[in-house]
């Protein structure tokens, strides 16, 4: 998606271990099911049970960062939590190595970071089609990188 298509571009916040819970819930059935008494059978496979019931609840409210002609915003189970136009857009700092970029329109709370791939807890569905729209929307705005967390960006990505 890049500005002037007329659609928007979704992207779930995903949690970098995700793959994790049905992990943890087969593990969790499994080991109930070889649990020697009926109450510790009972306590994991409940357990198990209850952390796949919380998944499926947690994945309907995931926040979805949503990218289109008049610029982004974030919604959190249906409802709009924050929106940004391009034209509030001062800079974006971008870091081609890595793919990452940091937005910058002057609100911290309403700023955006789409992380590099790597060690960090979150990234978005859709991360490299998010970078290529943001960077087609606001062009001579963006500022290229060797470090995305140098001069003065150091407190807002810890």
């Amino acid at each position: 998606m890049s500005p002037g298509e007329g659609t928007a571009l979704r992207c779930p916040l995903r949690a970098s271990g995700r793959h994790l819970v049905p992990i943890a819930v087969a593990v969790g059935v499994l080991l109930g099911l070889w649990a020697a008494s009926p109450a510790i059978q009972a306590a994991f496979v409940g357990g198990a049970a209850l952390l796949g019931g919380l998944e499926l609840v947690l994945r309907r409210r995931q926040p979805v960062l949503i990218v289109d002609d008049q610029g982004y915003r974030v919604e959190v189970g249906g409802r709009l939590r924050l929106t940004v136009r391009w034209d509030e857009v001062r800079r974006v700092r971008y870091e081609r190595s890595e793919r990452a970029l940091y937005v910058d329109c002057g609100d911290p709370a309403r700023n955006l970071l789409v992380p590099p791939e790597r060690g960090y807890a979150f990234t978005f569905a859709n991360r490299e089609r998010l970078v290529d729209a943001i960077l087609a929307a606001v062009p001579t705005r963006v500022e290229e990188v060797t470090d995305l967390a140098g001069q003065g960006q150091q407190k807002i990505l810890r």
